[in-house]
């Protein structure tokens, strides 16, 4: 009996921790154990691997974290390493290296690492203008050149974002009522919110309202979806501010930081930010501050928040008797984003 038992244990081992000689692994958000093999298909919707052992297994996009290739040059996991954590530059670096280095066949890595250094160039043109127009040439060039890629909608949801913050209001609806066909629920509710942030810019509140407040009440299961729901409340705060009901805005923001997870930096810091701005709005400057803090200290990897975070705090430190403190976040604003439009608005006095 104990000798079967050991065996099965060994069997369970085996299987769980994956096929010998496993050459590909996509790593997914509802498993810890990524699904390891051979990638037999990409489409736009679902990776498919087909382990040693076992069988296929079919991820969906929603669900992919990322994917290690076979074969992929040492330089590409580094640049993942860096742009996780906000080193842009670096990893730009280091996926163009690699890009470089690779001399193998795999057309999936190939463009994978196509889709990535389009992705670093988003991420710097959501705080840089500058580079928006390069942005945008890169992705649009990969939505042509790509239209099967597992990819193609995430490529579809960083360009609508792009356009959004160059304010081209129509070509990012138009990019998001796209991205909106896409046959899973995770990117119909990301085109949703998208949708909602576009109506904002607009200045249709009202509608902007009604999506975000259509979007919160979908019944979620997948991670993805878990986190586009507070995006969801995120935008509703937003719209309940501007309405001026400061109260409830700020209870639907402490219900977010509250039930979204620690790991969704994203999230938690755009939450308090938008704490922040009620807050500050009701006129509770200290409590303001403090929100604002939390993303200066705790989330400043996420670049196209941090800036916002410290424009108030270079204007409210001073308010509350902290000139120096001031001077600081005044001074990482003004050297860590120069070209970006809040620090361009500290420099103009407004």
């Amino acid at each position: 009996m104990r000798t079967g038992s050991v065996c099965g244990l060994l069997i369970v081992c085996v299987v769980s921790a994956g096929p010998v000689g496993a050459v590909d692994a996509v790593y997914r958000k509802s498993n810890t154990t990524p699904a390891q093999g051979t990638v037999t298909e990409v489409s736009k919707t679902a990776i498919t691997v087909k382990p040693r052992l076992g069988q296929t297994i079919k991820v969906p996009i929603s669900d992919i974290i990322r994917v290690r290739w076979d074969g992929e040059p040492a330089g590409l996991n580094l640049g993942r390493t860096h742009e996780k954590n906000g080193y842009l530059d670096k990893g730009l670096q280091s996926y163009e290296k690699a890009k470089s280095d690779y001399k193998g066949s795999s057309k999936n890595l190939k463009v994978d690492l196509d889709f990535l250094i389009a992705r670093v160039h988003a991420r710097f043109a959501l705080t840089d203008p500058s580079r928006q127009d390069a942005a945008i040439q890169k992705l649009e060039a990969f939505r042509r050149a790509h239209p099967t890629s597992f990819r193609f909608y995430e490529t579809l949801n960083y360009l609508g974002q792009v356009y959004l913050a160059k304010q081209d209001l129509e070509k990012a609806k138009t990019v998001f009522a796209e991205m909106r066909s896409a046959p899973l629920k995770a990117f119909q509710m990301s085109a949703d919110v998208a949708t909602a942030r576009v109506l904002l810019a607009e200045k249709n509140v009202d509608a902007a309202q009604k999506l975000f407040t259509q979007v919160a009440a979908e019944q979620v299961q997948q991670p993805t979806e878990v986190s586009l729901k507070h995006e969801a409340l995120l935008g509703k705060a937003t719209c309940e501010q501007r309405a001026g009901q400061f109260d409830k805005a700020i209870n639907t923001l402490d219900a977010v930081i509250k039930n979204a997870s620690p790991q969704d930096s994203h999230i938690q810091a755009e939450a308090y930010l938008r704490q922040g701005d009620c807050l500050q709005a009701a006129k509770k400057i200290k409590p303001a501050v403090l929100a604002y803090l939390h993303v200066d200290v705790l989330f400043s990897n996420e670049k196209s928040l941090h800036p916002e975070a410290l424009y108030h705090l270079a204007r409210l430190w001073a308010v509350v008797g902290h000139p120096q403190r001031a001077a600081e976040a005044q001074n990482k604003l003004s050297e860590g984003y120069p070209n970006n439009p809040w620090a361009k608005k500290f420099a103009a006095g407004k």
